[in-house]
């Protein structure tokens, strides 16, 4: 049986990571568009019901809920720049450990 260099399983499971963290932040990036259209909908919608004459419940409701998408927009921003770093983080963390203690999840040790 022919020996496996432990490198390569290494090399392996971090391209394989690379690959899904590569998904996951693209799609991060989509929220992130997504969620800025929606808040300059919002900002839209709330300039207009401004406009009418009188006091409007929509209005602060609007507010509310534009400034409850910022919020979501900046906390997915945050999570963005946690993937960012995710790399540098498993190299270090797979960096002296032998083969064996290095599991990528669902992986099956042989």
């Amino acid at each position: 049986m022919a020996e496996t260099n432990p490198t390569d399983s290494i090399n392996t499971r971090l391209e394989r990571l690379e690959v899904g963290q590569t998904n996951l932040i693209t799609a991060i990036g989509l929220m992130l568009d997504t969620m800025q259209q929606m808040n300059n909908l919002l900002v839209e919608i709330a300039e207009a019901v401004r406009e009418e004459p009188g006091e409007s419940p929509v209005v602060n409701s609007l507010d509310e809920l534009t400034g409850a998408v910022v919020k979501i927009g900046a906390n997915v921003e945050t999570l963005a720049i946690k993937f960012d770093e995710l790399p540098g983080a498993i190299a270090d963390a797979l960096e002296g450990s032998g083969p064996d203690d290095a599991q990528v999840p669902g992986s099956e040790a042989a």
